[in-house]
C-alpha cells in the first residue's frame, strides 16, 4: 500500500516556494537534480518532510570546507 498510515504534509511549488523563500524557477531545478517529488498529471506535489531531508546535503557549516566554486560551477552546467 503507497499511503503511509502517518501524515504526509504534501504541499505545491508555489506554497513552498513562499514557505522557504526559494522562486518557483529554483525549485524546479532542484527536481531535475533529483530533489523528491511527486507528479500527479501536471500538478508537482512536495513532501515537507523530504524536502527538509534533501536540503541537508545543502546545509553550510562552518566547520566544513566550502566546495570549490569551480566545482559548484561545473555540476551547474552538468545538470542542464
Amino acid at each position: 500500500m503507497f499511503y503511509k498510515e502517518t501524515e504526509m504534509k504534501l504541499v505545491d511549488l508555489k506554497t513552498l516556494s513562499t514557505s522557504a523563500s526559494l522562486s518557483v524557477a529554483t525549485l524546479r531545478n532542484y527536481i531535475k537534480m533529483g530533489m523528491p517529488h511527486y507528479r500527479v498529471r501536471r500538478k508537482i506535489l512536495i513532501d515537507l518532510e523530504e524536502f527538509n531531508q534533501w536540503m541537508q546535503q545543502f546545509r553550510n557549516n562552518a566547520n566544513q570546507e566550502s566546495p570549490d566554486f569551480r566545482q559548484v560551477v561545473d555540476e551547474t552546467f552538468q545538470a542542464i
